[in-house]
């Protein structure tokens, strides 16, 4: 059965949970809050995950504009666990692109950093709510294919996502260098220009 959490400001990171809350509650809870897709679920809901010798859905014209992207999770456990408060695990979704060799970028930008893609706080192997990806085995990878020009743009948003704020720099560059020959390589360099006024 589901839980129901009622946060409380005075009570940081926590929330009370009810272990058999009224089923009235939940449905009207989750009428009101219907689950949102993360920047993971929405990603891997655009590609095919078959494998690496798989393509995604869209016609690659050119091998040169496509990349292999091996995204896992981890799970880290809530450090200070008790039987009052719904454990706080920490889930995080991770990627690593890898950009084939024929491409024509330079070696040293052949493989990205990692990256943190999600990150979600709870108990989320026994919430049906979660992202899908948290019910992957964890530290297992799942590799697909997709277009370079997509993969880097959206490297590009995640550079400034909080979870990478330590690599932000080193991933915006990596993203900036994977993008020469695509699509979005002007709108890596418009925005190079107007950081560095």
């Amino acid at each position: 059965m589901s839980r129901m959490y009622i946060i409380d400001n005075s009570l940081p990171r926590r929330a009370f949970c009810f272990r058999n809350p009224p089923l009235k509650a939940i449905r009207s809870v989750k009428a009101l809050y219907p689950k949102k897709l993360g920047p993971g679920d929405l990603w891997l809901q655009s590609v095919d995950l078959l494998g690496v010798e798989s393509h995604p859905a869209v016609e690659i014209k050119k091998p040169q504009e496509e990349v292999i992207c091996e995204m896992w999770m981890t799970i880290e456990a809530d450090p200070n666990p008790d039987d009052f408060f719904a454990p706080e695990d920490t889930y995080q979704l991770f990627v690593a692109i890898t950009i084939p060799i024929d491409s024509g970028l330079d070696h040293s930008h052949r493989s990205s950093p990692i990256i943190v893609v999600e990150t979600q706080l709870g108990d989320l192997k026994n919430d049906t709510d979660a992202p899908s990806w948290a019910k992957w085995t964890p530290g297992k990878a799942i590799r697909f294919v997709d277009l370079r020009d997509g993969v880097v743009a959206v490297i590009g948003l995640l550079s400034a996502y909080r979870a990478n704020k330590r690599a932000e720099a080193e991933i915006w560059s990596w993203a900036a260098a994977a993008s020469v020959g695509t699509a979005v390589q002007p709108g890596f360099s418009l925005e190079s220009s107007a950081t560095s006024t």
